[in-house]
C-alpha cells in the first residue's frame, strides 16, 4: 500500500510546457532568431510495444526538441507518424501550446485521481530519455485549453 499523499503536492510546479509544431526545423530556427533560444537536445519517441492512443496500441512517433531557459523548459513536438494527440491538436488548433507537464512521484495514484475527476487518458508510453519511466496525457482541453502530461518519477528523484 502506498503512503498517503496530498494530490496538491503533485501539481505544485509544472516541469515544462509542450508546444505542438508542424515543422521542427522552421520553428527552432525562428525561436533562435527571435529570442536567442538554443535547443539543448533533440530526440524521437522510441519504438516500443507499450505506446497507447485512446487505449489501443498505436505506432506513433514524434520529433522532440528541448529548450532550457533558466529553470524553465519548452518541449517542441512534431508528429512523424501514427494517430496521436499532437497530430489531433495541430488539425484542430494549429501550432501552439499543447500541454503542461508535471513530474509526479505517485504516478498510479495521480492517474487514478485524474480519472476520478472525469478526465480521459488519451495517450501513454515510456520515456526515451529515462528508460522505464512512464508518461501519459490526459484530455483536459475543454476545461483548461491545454492537456496535462504526467511523467513518472521514482523514489528519490526530483
Amino acid at each position: 500500500m502506498s503512503e498517503v499523499f496530498d494530490i496538491r503536492d503533485q501539481f505544485e510546479h509544472y516541469t515544462h510546457v509542450g508546444i505542438a509544431v508542424r515543422d521542427m526545423d522552421r520553428y527552432v530556427k525562428r525561436m533562435t532568431e527571435a529570442f536567442g533560444y538554443k535547443v539543448a537536445n533533440y530526440g524521437q519517441t522510441p519504438d516500443s510495444p507499450d505506446k497507447r492512443y485512446n487505449g489501443e496500441y498505436e505506432d506513433f512517433a514524434f520529433k522532440l526538441a528541448f529548450i532550457y531557459r533558466g529553470d524553465q523548459m519548452l518541449e517542441l513536438l512534431e508528429p512523424i507518424r501514427g494517430r496521436n494527440v499532437i497530430s489531433e491538436y495541430l488539425e484542430k488548433c494549429g501550432e501552439g501550446l499543447h500541454h503542461f507537464n508535471y513530474n509526479v512521484h505517485h504516478y498510479d495514484e495521480v492517474v487514478a485521481h485524474l480519472k476520478e475527476q472525469g478526465y480521459n487518458m488519451i495517450m501513454e508510453g515510456t520515456s526515451f530519455r529515462h528508460p522505464g519511466h512512464r508518461w501519459c496525457y490526459f484530455d483536459t482541453m475543454d476545461d483548461f485549453g491545454y492537456d496535462i502530461e504526467l511523467f513518472e518519477l521514482y523514489e528519490g528523484e526530483e
